[in-house]
């Protein structure tokens, strides 16, 4: 497997999620936001989902459940998004 550096691996997963806008779009559907989880004590790229949902109009919602104690630029995942989620509904570790 080639190797691929973390800004082409969110190249493509930014890719993906503005694919799947368009695809919801497509559908006749109107989203209002979208949700990207923070998983194993690491969060999701808040930068660039900022500007995704900025470009789109869309809400950004932080699932910080295992995101906890994160930062990202001295930041709460919940300070880049328009909503934040913490409501751990499985035990962490799992």
């Amino acid at each position: 497997m080639p190797f691929i550096s973390p800004e082409n691996q969110q190249a493509r997963i930014s890719d993906k999620i503005e694919a799947a806008i368009a695809a919801v779009r497509d559908g006749k559907t109107d989203p209002r936001g979208y949700c990207g989880p923070d998983l194993y004590g690491q969060a999701v790229d808040y930068v660039c989902e900022r500007e995704i949902s900025n470009r789109y109009s869309l809400k950004l919602i932080a699932d910080s459940v295992q995101g906890f104690g994160t930062q990202i630029n001295s930041k709460h995942p919940s300070g880049w998004a328009d909503a934040a989620i913490f409501l751990p509904a499985e035990p962490f570790g799992r």
